[in-house]
């Protein structure tokens, strides 16, 4: 029993922070940060540690980038002159929760180990969708109201965008396992369809419009993937009318958009600085141009002060790794999403059927983190790791089947 007590303990990751966020002078301490001490100690029971699996391979990457991203990190004092020690710790921590977050999605993939441990963690996404689209829907109403304001972090979720994508990966994936219908009964597939309903509702009263972009991109690839002709044509021709008409005709719609391409404040001014909700082209642009580390980059999570970067990133997570740890951290974060996919379309992976939940959660993890700096931030980077994989080992003489 103790070895599945981890799987009863996944879906509490996902409870807003209900009031238990602490600010600290390194940022805010969320309800989640408190939880994962005892899942890690959980799931490191259930692991099976001695075990090769195909996610061993992406290990090596990811172990090679965290290593990479310290020792810019570390050199922040030396190489920016600062006479204190403050953005060098805070850059450390940030980094330090990455990892922290990263640990638990490679022993939850390592507590999957057969068909049976698969199942149950996909009940338990299910548990953890209601409770994020439930908990964004109640805690969103002052969103409604100001939506520029976002959610109260104290109360809810640290940041909309954030928690919007995270709900979009999770749908997409356990949408493509309900068209696979992979060991699934009938009660099972009717609470999956429970759950993306409650998922679709909260993600669309959060107000992130990562989630909205992510979750469409991945449901256009389910639909491709699937050969649904009629739903790919469908959505194809009537996602971009629904957004026009919504645009028009809902006001609240209206300033989201329009705060994505547009630096206007919440105040009515023009300057960026006010807010860092708008103007997301100029975002990426400006970020491309303060590429002035290609070697180690600015230091992990090192904006502001001397670093040359905004504050409030580039809104964008890859070229936000470029700037951060350079031309090698960069590269190492696209290989590992590259293996990712390649791993997503391996031979186990089709013979369990999961190569369309897979990729269509990678699918929206990559848009998602086109569009924002949130990708891999706390609970959303958990929740990644182990969608993206297959439960499966490989042998020497095996070989990667080829990518769909």
């Amino acid at each position: 029993m103790i070895r599945r007590a981890w799987l009863y303990y996944l879906p509490l990751l996902f409870l807003p922070n209900l009031g238990a966020s602490q600010a600290t002078q390194f940022g805010s301490l969320e309800l989640s940060d408190y939880l994962i001490g005892p899942y890690l100690i959980l799931v490191f029971v259930a692991a099976k540690l001695g075990k090769p699996m195909l996610i061993d391979r992406v290990v090596r990457l990811m172990v090679l980038f965290a290593v990479w991203a310290l020792v810019s990190t570390v050199l922040i004092n030396f190489r920016f002159g600062y006479t204190d020690t403050y953005y060098m710790v805070f850059s450390l921590l940030k980094l330090a929760k990455f990892i922290l977050y990263g640990v638990a999605g490679l022993l939850t993939i390592k507590a999957i180990t057969d068909d049976r441990a698969r199942r149950s963690i996909a009940r338990s996404l299910l548990v953890a969708g209601i409770i994020a689209g439930i908990s964004v829907a109640l805690v969103n109403k002052a969103t409604l109201k100001n939506p520029i304001a976002g959610l109260d972090p104290s109360a809810g979720y640290k940041a909309s965008n954030g928690i919007s994508v995270m709900v979009a990966v999770m749908a997409c994936y356990l949408g493509g396992l309900w068209l696979q219908r992979k060991g699934m009964t009938r009660w099972t597939r009717r609470f999956v369809l429970i759950a993306l309903s409650a998922m679709a509702a909260g993600s669309a009263l959060s107000a992130g419009r990562g989630g909205w972009i992510a979750g469409l991109a991945g449901l256009i690839y389910i639909s491709y993937r699937a050969r649904l002709r009629r739903e790919f044509i469908a959505i194809a021709i009537g996602a971009p009318l629904l957004l026009f008409v919504l645009y028009r005709t809902v006001p609240v719609f209206h300033q989201r958009v329009y705060f994505t391409f547009f630096a206007e404040n919440r105040y009515g001014g023009t300057a960026r600085s006010a807010i860092d909700d708008g103007a997301r082209i100029d975002e990426w642009k400006h970020g491309i141009e303060q590429f002035g580390s290609p070697v180690w980059g600015t230091g992990f999570f090192h904006r502001g002060g001397e670093s040359g970067l905004y504050t409030t990133g580039s809104h964008n997570f890859f070229l936000q790794m470029f700037l951060e740890t350079g031309i090698v951290g960069g590269g190492l974060m696209l290989a590992i999403f590259c293996a990712l996919w390649r791993q997503a379309g391996s031979l186990q992976a089709r013979r369990a059927r999961l190569d369309l939940p897979v990729k269509s959660a990678l699918v929206a993890a990559i848009v998602g983190g086109s569009v924002g700096n949130t990708i891999m931030a706390a609970s959303s980077y958990f929740l990644y790791s182990p969608c993206m994989q297959p439960a499966a080992r490989f042998r020497r003489n095996f070989r990667l089947g080829r990518s769909c």
